[in-house]
């Protein structure tokens, strides 16, 4: 019988957990032990159960994805961690691998194929990282895009621009969760990643910068 590696499935949506284990059961080489809803309670499992495996999403409560890599990081535990979000920006997918993470993987692109090889390469080499092909494909698109381009707003995607405007004309993150349909956690993660982006300190640069740059308009 195949070795079954014990793994702990950490997202705040139990839908998505559900449809990741279905997947992970599918495979036949993974045992889900364990599920948390937020980062804290995926480091808690992780030691208390020490898996194999710890399937993460990027953005959850209390913790994100990054913070729970880099905590268990910090401790030498031995869990491999597959992280998976619904974006890839290249500052998570560098953020995550640099801080403790051995792979990234975008949600839609989470099915049987991509999902065992990122196993069986992370489980067979202890120093291996693993990005999908069309991944990688993407990233190096952006490098070079980004390169080429001296336009400012080149380095946002249209949903933060729109984000930005939303923060440019006063909203708060709860105002923009209600007008975008985001919970506040999500518009935070989304406000702070911009901020990177732009290589921004704080909201009200942020809001300086929208209005420098014409993204919003007195009326």
């Amino acid at each position: 019988m195949t070795a079954k590696y014990r793994a702990v499935l950490a997202d705040d949506h139990e839908v998505t957990r559900r449809g990741l284990a279905a997947i992970l059961d599918g495979l036949g080489s993974v045992e889900i032990i364990g599920e948390a809803s937020d980062g804290q309670g995926a480091i808690d499992l992780v030691d208390e159960l020490d898996p194999d495996l710890l399937f993460a999403d990027v953005e959850m409560p209390v913790l994100t994805g990054v913070e729970v890599a880099k905590r268990l990081s910090a401790k030498g535990c031995r869990v491999r961690i597959i992280a998976l979000s619904a974006y890839d920006y290249r500052e998570y997918v560098y953020g995550l691998l640099r801080n403790g993470a051995s792979a990234y993987l975008k949600k839609t692109e989470a099915n049987r194929e991509n999902l065992a090889d990122a196993i069986q390469t992370v489980m067979g080499d202890p120093e291996a990282e693993w990005i999908s092909s069309d991944l990688a494909k993407r990233l190096v698109r952006r490098h070079i895009g980004r390169d080429k381009s001296d336009e400012p707003l080149s380095v946002l995607t249209p949903r933060e621009i729109e984000l930005l405007r939303d923060v440019a004309y006063g909203k708060t993150n709860d105002e923009i969760a209600g007008d975008l349909s985001l919970s506040k956690h999500t518009v935070k993660n989304h406000v702070d990643h911009i901020r990177s982006k732009l290589d921004l300190g704080t909201r009200a640069e942020l809001v300086a910068w929208a209005w420098q740059h014409k993204v919003v308009r007195a009326t």
